[in-house]
């Protein structure tokens, strides 16, 4: 499975409402030159919702979100995973870190195109590096020639249906 694996710095907020405040909250980011690369939405208790938020800049994504008025969290860090397959694809990276003793804390996995999915992983500011290194340890591009097969070729040579 072919995956790019990046570490990625997000804040949190509660907000008073629901899908309605997080429309606004996030029109109000893109409006001030946050640029996002994920944000999640969910009922965080009676009436309110959690909205984190992913971007490249969390400095200035707290400075903006101050400046709205809400309470904003410490910065958090995760893994933002864009793959091959489908988001069962992610399934593999999950095993990965089980069975590394990395602790997941939330997943959110979504297809992105034809044969591409993406993950917002989070777990303990900690483990993340660990988590990263684990992901990339095996994250090459292997092309296995036989080279004792007839069929396998130099690359300076054509194969033998080329004319």
């Amino acid at each position: 499975m072919a995956r790019t694996v990046r570490k990625c710095d997000y804040h949190c907020v509660i907000l008073e409402g629901g899908v309605g405040t997080t429309r606004d909250i996030v029109k109000a980011l893109c409006g001030e030159g946050i640029r996002l690369l994920a944000f999640s939405s969910f009922p965080f208790g009676q009436g309110r919702t959690q909205l984190d938020v992913v971007t490249e800049d969390p400095d200035a994504l707290a400075s903006v979100l101050v400046e709205l008025g809400l309470s904003v969290s410490t910065k958090k860090s995760g893994l933002l995973i864009q793959a091959s397959g489908e988001p069962c694809a992610i399934a593999d990276v999950l095993a990965q870190l089980d069975r590394a003793d990395v602790p997941i804390t939330s997943v959110q996995a979504i297809a992105t195109g034809v044969d591409q999915c993406a993950a917002l992983l989070s777990t303990r500011p900690e483990d993340v590096p660990k988590a990263a290194a684990v992901l990339n340890s095996d994250n090459t591009y292997r092309d296995t020639v036989d080279e004792a097969s007839e069929e396998s070729f130099p690359a300076s040579d054509s194969p033998a249906w080329v004319f």
